[in-house]
């Protein structure tokens, strides 16, 4: 299959929806810092907290997101409602006028999580697939590996 096949099967919309108009929360409510002091290769600031939507003031827009991921997990894609889905991290960016982030992708992709007791502990095995370009896998190899790391120097206490 050629690249562009493949990269319009995971670039297409499967589901779009007007979520109408909701409170927006204070943006100035958070603390940033520059994408290029965390490594980003553009300059614009993000969001200290990488969970904003667990925030008392982002609550509605958690619950219209939750909403939504509900109709499309439960009602589009018919996943089974014995699964639970949850945000595990959000944040803001922000741009200058006339500022936009450089060309990325954010396609569909999956995710699985086995756990599997082993001896006295659980064997964890995590797989990231489907996703649309090999610097985009790469990317996300980065990401995912410092957040296992995390998990394991945490769980190591």
């Amino acid at each position: 299959m050629s690249e562009q096949r493949i990269f319009a099967l995971f670039s297409t919309p499967l589901y779009v929806n007007n979520v109408g108009d909701f409170a927006r929360p204070d943006l100035k409510s958070l603390e940033y810092t520059s994408s290029a002091e965390t490594g980003g290769v553009y300059n614009f600031r993000t969001s200290v907290d990488k969970n904003v939507l667990h925030r008392p003031e982002f609550k509605t827009v958690h619950d219209v997101v939750m909403k939504e991921v509900d109709v499309y997990a439960h009602g589009v894609c018919g996943v089974s409602r014995k699964v639970e889905f949850y945000v595990t991290n959000s944040w803001v960016n922000v741009h200058s006028r006339g500022q936009a982030a450089g060309q990325h992708i954010h396609g569909n992709s999956l995710i699985s999580v086995d756990l599997t007791p082993e001896g006295k502990g659980t064997k964890l095995v995590f797989t990231h697939e489907q996703l649309p370009t090999s610097t985009s896998r790469d990317n996300h190899a980065k990401g995912w590996t410092g957040c296992l790391d995390r998990l394991a120097n945490a769980l190591a206490r």
